[in-house]
């Protein structure tokens, strides 16, 4: 959580295969830091990036297209400065960010026995954790895997459930 995402695949109640990857919402948060601070020399406090990443964040194009108006220090002079930010900006900088799972999903495929990855292929992958409350993510990794993904219905408990479900 936080830091990380995990890939894994279950057959039969078991474990068939699992990878991990560095990529998290911590991680997005420094990439959204990192950008604002890079391309309009503003110092975001990490609550804030959090913000944007929740309230604009998305990986995928919205309907209607959102803009955020955010404040912080100006790098070059200390003084509070505001800058407005659009959710294509941000758009790039999560990309970025989530390829290292794209490629974890199909470095996944690679200890499964190819029946189970057939049926995984056929079927829907569930997304769980806070990370997957991330703005068009399915729709994202659907596009970048050409497999099929759905939002668990209480993704921030669903792992945790599904753990006490299966004992």
């Amino acid at each position: 959580g936080g830091g990380q995402a995990t890939v894994v695949a279950f057959t039969l109640g078991s474990i068939a295969a699992w990878h991990w990857c560095p990529v998290g919402g911590r991680a997005l948060d420094l990439a959204i830091g990192a950008h604002v601070e890079q391309r309009y020399r503003l110092r975001l406090h990490p609550t804030v990036a959090q913000a944007l990443k929740h309230k604009l964040g998305s990986v995928y194009p919205r309907a209607r297209p959102e803009t955020l108006e955010i404040a912080g220090f100006d790098t070059a002079t200390g003084v509070e400065k505001k800058v407005t930010l659009d959710d294509n900006e941000l758009r790039d900088v999560l990309i970025d960010g989530c390829e290292p799972l794209v490629l974890t999903i199909h470095r996944s495929f690679e200890g499964v026995p190819p029946e189970l990855a057939a049926d995984i292929a056929q079927g829907e992958i569930t997304l769980v954790g806070g990370g997957a409350l991330l703005s068009g993510l399915p729709e994202f990794l659907a596009e970048r895997t050409g497999l099929h993904f759905r939002l668990a219905e209480d993704p921030i408990n669903a792992a945790i459930r599904g753990t006490f479900t299966g004992a």
